[in-house]
């Protein structure tokens, strides 16, 4: 019997070895099944409830970094998916936060500089570029001038200063407010379209005259067919009209442009007033600049079911919001890879051609790699 027990610890023993001795560790551990995970992701997605959770399911989590020798940026990435998986895996979520400076081929990042318990932004896509616009105000009351756009922000003076994205359709508003004079304009501009339009307007005689030449000019383009909406209940199709107002009073004068499939819409305040009108009218510049280097940007990769991978890099982001609320060293891989542990808010839309799926009240921690 004693030898019987001696022999089966030496199997136990010898199996234990033997097990320890297959087990080829990955980056970095996960929980066993039923307990807390350490790495996970939960969110909404089209308003259904997501949960990936290392440990469970044969998810793993990975962390890697990767380099683009075109822009010269380090990133640092995390991947929540099965492990050794080649199709039809499931769902999976991947992490790329890229670094804040450039880096030449082989050289370390700062990562405590890079990645930090803050707010970032997401990548854009590629096919957005920036366009710096200058809108000027012909108000005689320009220290009394609040510009208020799409966003929410304001600015006060003659003119104002603004970067927007290509793409993107901007209400620009322009209010004044005075003992002698308030007024409030606006006008609508499409940023990077081939198609820019710009009106104005001026009286035949005196500054109680009633009359306008209307004039417009374009951009882009040199065949197009105008509306013009005089805000009285007339309206004209000729690009330089002349029109006459029968009553005192404001006027919202629109005039709508339109070449093969682009549309643009322009407006403008006519005064018809005795004296020294209390009324503005605003005009634009757009020049594009430069695209920026996306330093400390964020992109978020979500594969389905079918394998399918959705980007936040290819649609612009407009609700969007990543922050890290917690930073932490982790353990070195076995490959060498150093690991930071990541905790994370996030809502964001990642699209795949015309599928787009939205993300909200995401909530994740993640390992991320870095040489």
């Amino acid at each position: 019997m004693k030898y019987l027990i001696n022999k089966r610890n030496s199997f136990y023993v010898l199996a234990l070895i033997l097990f320890n001795a297959c087990i080829k560790k990955q980056l970095p551990k996960n929980d066993t099944e039923g307990a807390n995970p350490v790495f996970y992701m939960k969110a909404l997605v089209n308003n259904l409830p997501v949960s990936l959770e290392a440990g469970k399911n044969n998810l793993y989590m990975f962390a890697d970094w990767s380099y683009n020798s075109f822009d010269s940026i380090y990133s640092f990435v995390g991947t929540l998916q099965q492990k050794n998986c080649v199709s039809n895996c499931g769902y999976s979520m991947r992490l790329l936060i890229n670094n804040n400076v450039s880096l030449a081929p082989g050289q370390s990042p700062n990562v405590n500089s890079s990645i930090s318990s803050s707010t970032y932004s997401f990548q854009l896509p590629q096919t957005n570029t920036i366009y710096d616009c200058i809108f000027t105000s012909n108000s005689p009351f320009s220290p009394y001038n609040v510009w208020t756009f799409n966003d929410g922000s304001s600015l006060n003076g003659l003119y104002a200063q603004k970067q927007f994205l290509s793409g993107t359709t901007q209400t620009v508003n322009l209010k004044a407010n005075n003992a002698t004079c308030m007024f409030n304009v606006f006008n609508v501009y499409k940023i990077g379209s081939p198609l820019q339009v710009s009106v104005w307007g001026n009286k035949d005689t005196a500054q109680a005259s009633s009359t306008f030449n209307f004039n417009s000019s374009f951009i882009g383009t040199s065949s197009v067919t105008c509306l013009w909406d005089f805000g009285d209940g007339t309206s004209s199709t000729q690009q330089n009209p002349t029109h006459t107002y029968f009553n005192f009073g404001y006027y919202l004068t629109k005039l709508t442009v339109k070449s093969n499939s682009d549309t643009a819409v322009c407006y403008y305040r006519a005064a018809v007033v005795n004296g020294q009108p209390c009324n503005a009218n605003i005009t634009a510049s757009m020049t594009q600049i430069s695209p920026l280097k996306p330093f400390s940007k964020v992109i978020i990769e979500i594969t389905d079911d079918n394998g399918k991978t959705y980007s936040s890099a290819n649609i612009l982001q407009m609700n969007d919001s990543f922050t890290i609320t917690s930073v932490e060293d982790y353990e070195t891989a076995d490959s060498g890879v150093k690991t930071k542990k990541v905790k994370f808010n996030f809502n964001c839309k990642v699209k795949s051609g015309n599928d787009i799926l939205d993300i909200k009240n995401g909530e994740a921690v993640f390992a991320v790699g870095y040489n």
